[in-house]
């Protein structure tokens, strides 16, 4: 059984977003690498392949969905799981967010039980399907 820890992409400006999320997901079960804007997130996903994307929608350098397209256009992170999250939900954004590549949306405040539980069910589903 792999034992290693799930690597989360956590692309998220907000300093206090940054840390809930960092307080909710166990160290022994998640490695969280940060990214606080589009530009160092590309950075990351160039250096390595995570199990999963925790995405902001609004960032200071632009809209976390175009890298969700990014993303999905790249056969190598197809099927890694992308959670998009915003702070100022509009009507549409969740069916803007789906249509972009990612897998799951939810707006903040989350719910901090529904956003591990819908993180574990969407990592769950990738490591069924994907190995590598």
């Amino acid at each position: 059984m792999d034992t290693r820890p799930i690597h989360i992409l956590l692309v998220e400006d907000d300093d206090v977003s940054r840390k809930l999320i960092h307080a909710l997901l166990s160290p022994t079960r998640y490695a969280l690498t940060d990214a606080r804007d589009l530009t160092r997130a590309r950075v990351e996903l160039a250096r390595r392949h995570p199990d999963a994307i925790l995405l902001d929608v609004r960032l200071g350098d632009g809209n976390g969905l175009d890298l969700a397209r990014e993303v999905r256009s790249q056969p190598r992170f197809a099927a890694v799981p992308i959670l998009a999250i915003t702070a100022q939900a509009l009507v549409g954004d969740a069916a803007r967010a789906i249509e972009a590549g990612a897998d799951a949306y939810l707006a903040k405040p989350i719910d901090t039980r529904e956003f591990v539980a819908l993180l574990d069910t969407l990592v769950r589903k990738h490591q069924g399907h994907a190995h590598g």
